[in-house]
């Protein structure tokens, strides 16, 4: 089961039947896509056989997914989870993907601490990594400023339509200096009572 996460300004909460047309908006932009081994969404039938694959993986529990939406708004701004969970490791793979216009807006800071505290303390994961493409320099800002270190580049590691990709391998262990100095340091309202 996925739970509901609350930050300060957003609200995560699992992904139901009705949301097909809010991943079909993520989905369809070529910005989002095009770090991944996807083409863009055509329509919203491709968006649903995306949230089906997301509902099956939730429910083998290899992954958690959540939708990101702003509190007061309800306004949808992107997606957040945990890819390729391996629970005899403890470790999994972060996601994030936020609409393109909304990039800069803090919501990776606010909403991934939330998403990885989580992982830390309910999945019991020691390890999250983080597969990123050169391209995406607020993903690297973001994964830097958490406390990620960079492990190397895995060169033309993903085949997609836009061609071969290079990922930039990112990694963050539960018993990091830099985790734990943003654990202390963090205002009230990412303690992990408020955001379970």
């Amino acid at each position: 089961m996925v739970p509901v996460l609350q930050t300060t300004r957003f609200r995560l909460r699992p992904f139901n039947q009705h949301d097909a047309d809010s991943l079909y908006t993520l989905l369809k932009q070529e910005k989002v896509v095009t770090a991944h081994p996807a083409h863009p969404v055509s329509d919203r039938h491709e968006a649903n056989h995306v949230l089906q694959a997301m509902n099956e993986d939730v429910l083998s529990g290899t992954a958690l997914y959540w939708l990101i939406e702003e509190k007061t708004s309800q306004r949808f701004t992107g997606r957040i989870g945990f890819k390729h969970i391996n629970h005899q490791n403890n470790s999994a793979a972060l996601m994030v993907e936020v609409l393109p216009e909304l990039w800069g807006e803090n919501i990776l800071y606010e909403t991934g601490r939330a998403v990885i505290a989580y992982g830390f303390s309910q999945l019991q994961l020691h390890r999250v990594e983080a597969q990123v493409v050169p391209e995406h320099p607020y993903m690297h800002s973001f994964l830097k400023r958490v406390g990620f270190h960079l492990e190397g580049l895995l060169q033309s590691w993903v085949k997609n339509d836009y061609g071969l990709l290079d990922y930039r391998i990112y990694s963050l262990l539960k018993t990091d200096d830099a985790w734990k100095t943003i654990l202390s340091t963090s205002p009230e309202h990412f303690s992990l009572r408020n955001c379970l």
